[in-house]
């Protein structure tokens, strides 16, 4: 990143689709929220977002898997993109 934007935001783009999506705990299905990101937000905005939607503080790695469209089941992560 250029040093002039170091530490600034990008502008939000007034066109920007909005994306809700389901996020639950791995192995408690009971437990899961929604939540809305703009297109022109981060996978970390992202990752910000489900943090603070589970009262977590904890710092850790995270991936975000994207599987083939119809994917089901283990193949759904084994054959999915890792960001």
């Amino acid at each position: 990143m250029p040093r002039h934007m170091q530490g600034r935001r990008p502008r939000r783009d007034p066109n920007a689709a909005l994306y809700v999506f389901k996020v639950g705990l791995a192995g408690q299905k009971s437990i899961w929220r929604r939540i809305a990101i703009r297109s022109d937000q981060t996978l970390d905005d992202l990752h910000e977002a489900i943090f603070q939607a589970f009262d977590r503080f904890d710092e850790h790695l995270y991936s975000f898997y994207l599987p083939p469209p119809g994917a089901r089941g283990r193949a759904a992560l084994r054959d999915a993109v890792e960001y």
